[in-house]
């Protein structure tokens, strides 16, 4: 899985000027990145991981997804779009349906191993 956070603003024509705190987002990533394992971890421990091929890598290789590849994909990237509708994310996969979003976890914006590194003294 890769995922790079790219910014706010939704596309040339948007007017968001929101802003969002590094360590909000920061606590949001770990969030996400924990479910997103949790769901490769569920994937893993079954007897059939739901792998199929994406197509062909220019090379000519096998371009395989496992379910807990998408699972996780799921999680990670709409936890993040949940939590800031205007970020833009790049993600490896890509989902062949429209995802409903109800479903989708709000992630955590407070994480205590970021708090302890960056107090918010600092956020001022």
């Amino acid at each position: 899985m890769l995922y790079y956070v790219f910014g706010l603003g939704g596309g040339a024509s948007s007017s968001s000027s929101e802003k969002v705190s590094m360590k909000a987002l920061l606590s949001a990533a770990i969030d996400v990145a924990k479910k997103g394992g949790y769901q490769v971890k569920y994937i893993r421990e079954q007897a059939d991981i739901g792998e199929k091929s994406k197509g062909k890598t220019k090379e000519g290789a096998n371009n395989p997804v496992t379910d807990g590849d998408m699972l996780s994909h799921r999680a990670m990237y709409y936890g993040l779009l949940k939590g800031w509708p205007n970020l833009s994310v790049i993600s490896e996969e890509d989902d062949p349906e429209p995802i409903d979003m109800s479903k989708v976890e709000v992630p955590r914006k407070t994480d205590a191993s970021v708090d302890a590194i960056i107090p918010d003294a600092m956020m001022s």
